[in-house]
């Protein structure tokens, strides 16, 4: 609840905060949560990344693998819809095969971004006086 609080109190997303996110959930996750949200505000110019948004993005990410690991293991999860069903091959639709550069390039643009917002590191000491 004190999470929830302070996400409504402090709403845009920092480079500091995205870092600990970052550090909290790892990289693959934090990458796959943002080149998500790229790619549901791709339209929106004006697009600020808040907090609320990007705990949501990881909160929905946790959840696809916990169903995708439940449905290796056998368990039966209410199936989502899937967007390729009744489209012919992959090779032959172009449509299938543009949304998936558009996603690399999501998850690309999600990737430049952690890592604009990774600390420097390195001897501040030795620089050039």
């Amino acid at each position: 609840m004190g999470r929830g609080i302070w996400t409504l109190r402090h709403r845009y997303a920092s480079p500091r905060w995205l870092r600990a996110v970052h550090a909290a959930v790892g990289d693959d996750l934090a990458v796959h949560a943002l080149a998500e949200l790229i790619r549901q505000h791709r339209y929106e110019q004006g697009y600020v990344l808040l907090r609320s948004d990007m705990t949501s993005a990881v909160q929905q990410e946790r959840a696809r693998r916990k169903d995708a690991t439940r449905r290796a293991e056998g368990i039966r999860v209410m199936a989502e819809p899937d967007p390729a069903s009744g489209l012919e091959a992959e090779g032959s639709d172009p449509r299938i095969a543009e949304e998936r550069r558009a996603r690399a390039r999501e998850r690309r643009a999600a990737e430049k971004i952690l890592a604009a917002a990774a600390p420097v590191t390195g001897n501040m000491s030795c620089g050039s006086r």
